[in-house]
């Protein structure tokens, strides 16, 4: 795959990096401006973070990797015991297999195989995680941040993520990072993220990447520079980010004045992020479809799209599915 980052180097934004299609693009504006009430609603920024990024199942299990052979990926451990019966996991996990421990951590808490028992799930983490498997370690962190599943408890989850971020966990570096942009569980410290950001970057970290592109960008612990807030984008795209996949379709599709629209590579990359579940990616793909912008109009192509996108609560998706459902697409006849 060609990167796109040569030709985004003279990408200039008109009017500075505060009106760029970042913060016109609903799926990404929210995380734009983070310190003016980041620290002042903290439940409210993790809320967003988790509906507006992919989950951790989504990253782990797609493209997104710690790039760190110490540890294998949860794509990796899910096909190693996918096609086993839960009684040969089980054994497996009491001998010690530490990968077996993590994977039944992770299906019970994701209720992906068995029904959930976040309780249970979380005894499996803790159990890798005290032989030293750090991805036990980031899964709890996880837990903890979102609240959603347990009571948030940011303290713990910043505990968790320093564990494995110590250890070269590149995913909990990104993660931590995070909290320190925003300031969320430890005091704005846009420096620290950077720094951790770069780490996991050197590691392959596509959502490192993409802080990097933040940073950059807004000028946060390093002098604004868009052409290298810009050249992280198109790395975090090409590592497999879906946030900044997204986020390179809408600049290909909505560029500066000077230059071109390009809707194949716009269409390329909300497909792959679209693909990783993303609802930002589904969203764009179903307005291209929607509008026939690049492809040809379809409208069952589009209510599809926005359905995946509304079920994970996207608020432009569910006001597009509600305009259809409005003029009777897509409902059944009993349904109207």
């Amino acid at each position: 795959m060609p990167s796109p980052a040569g030709s985004l180097a003279d990408f200039q934004a008109p009017g500075g990096w505060p009106d760029t299609p970042e913060t016109m693009n609903p799926i990404l504006r929210y995380r734009s401006k983070p310190r003016c009430w980041a620290a002042r609603f903290p439940g409210v920024v993790v809320l967003l973070l988790a509906l507006l990024l992919p989950s951790a199942r989504d990253v782990a299990a797609g493209t997104e990797t710690n790039s760190n052979s110490r540890w294998p990926s949860l794509k990796e451990v899910l096909k190693q015991w996918d096609a086993l019966p839960l009684e040969s996991v089980q054994r497996a996990a009491e001998s010690g297999e530490l990968t077996a421990q993590h994977y039944l951590g992770y299906n019970y808490v994701e209720g992906v195989r068995w029904p959930r028992n976040v309780n249970l799930g979380i005894t499996w983490y803790e159990r890798a995680l005290k032989n030293g498997y750090m991805p036990s370690a980031n899964n709890l962190g996880n837990l903890y941040r979102a609240g959603r599943l347990v009571p948030q408890d940011l303290g713990r989850a910043v505990g968790y993520f320093k564990m494995a971020a110590e250890h070269g966990f590149a995913l909990s570096m990104a993660s931590l990072a995070t909290m320190y942009y925003d300031g969320i569980g430890v005091p704005h410290d846009p420096t620290r993220a950077l720094t951790l950001n770069r780490q996991a970057a050197e590691k392959g970290n596509g959502a490192a990447m993409y802080g990097l592109f933040q940073a950059y960008g807004h000028g946060a612990g390093v002098d604004r520079d868009e052409r290298e807030a810009l050249n992280w984008l198109a790395k975090a795209a090409e590592a497999g980010f879906p946030t900044a996949q997204c986020e390179l379709g809408f600049r290909r599709q909505n560029p500066p004045a000077h230059q071109p629209r390009n809707m194949a590579e716009a269409l390329r990359w909300y497909r792959l992020a679209a693909d990783q579940n993303h609802a930002g990616g589904q969203y764009y793909l179903g307005l291209c479809y929607l509008e026939g912008a690049g492809v040809e109009f379809s409208e069952e192509r589009a209510l599809a799209l926005m359905r995946l996108a509304a079920d994970q609560d996207h608020h432009y998706a569910m006001v597009k599915l509600a305009e259809f459902y409005a003029r009777g697409i897509g409902r059944t006849p009993q349904s109207r």
